[in-house]
C-alpha cells in the first residue's frame, strides 16, 4: 500500500487509452458470487459492439457460500486479469466483502507499467481508493 501511495504522488496520473472493437475485455469476481447465466447480456453485447470478452474463473464458480470461490480462487483469477497486458479493461461483476480479504495480497506492479480502464459497479471502496486514483478513467 505505501508503493502504491508513494508512486502515485511521484508519478503523472495514469490514464488507460480509449477501448477500441477488437480490445479484450474480461469480467471477474473478486468477492461474491455471480451465475455465469446472469453476465450473458453482457457478454453478448460487447461482442456485437466488437470487443473481445474473457470471463475468469470466479464467473459462476463453484460456490457454497456468498463467495465467487475460496480467497485463493479469486485471487488468482483477479491477478491473472490484471497482469495480461492483453487485457484492456477489467468488469466486476460483483463485488463486497470479499475483495478486502485478498487485496493486500494483489500485486500492482504490472499494473503500474500499463493502465487498464476498471468498472468499479458493486465493488469495495477498497478498490475505488487504489483504482480512481491510478486511472482516472472508467469503462462505462
Amino acid at each position: 500500500m505505501t508503493f502504491i501511495v508513494t508512486f502515485i504522488r511521484l508519478n503523472p496520473m495514469i490514464t488507460p487509452e480509449y477501448l477500441k472493437p477488437g480490445d479484450t475485455i474480461a469480467i471477474v469476481c473478486p468477492a461474491g458470487y455471480l451465475p455465469a447465466a446472469n453476465v450473458q447480456t453482457c457478454v453478448s453485447v460487447l461482442n456485437q459492439w466488437g470487443y473481445r470478452v474473457i470471463q475468469g474463473t470466479t464467473v459462476g464458480g463453484s460456490s457454497s457460500t456468498y463467495f465467487s470461490g475460496t480467497d485463493q480462487e479469486r485471487l488468482t483469477d483477479f491477478q491473472r486479469m490484471l497482469d495480461d497486458s492483453t487485457v484492456k479493461a477489467i468488469l466486476c461483476g460483483r463485488g463486497g466483502y470479499g475483495t478486502g480479504r485478498i487485496i493486500e495480497q494483489i500485486n500492482f506492479s504490472t499494473f503500474l507499467t500499463f493502465a487498464q480502464a476498471f468498472s468499479l459497479h458493486c465493488i469495495s471502496s477498497l478498490f475505488l481508493v487504489l483504482f480512481l486514483p491510478l486511472t482516472q478513467s472508467w469503462c462505462r
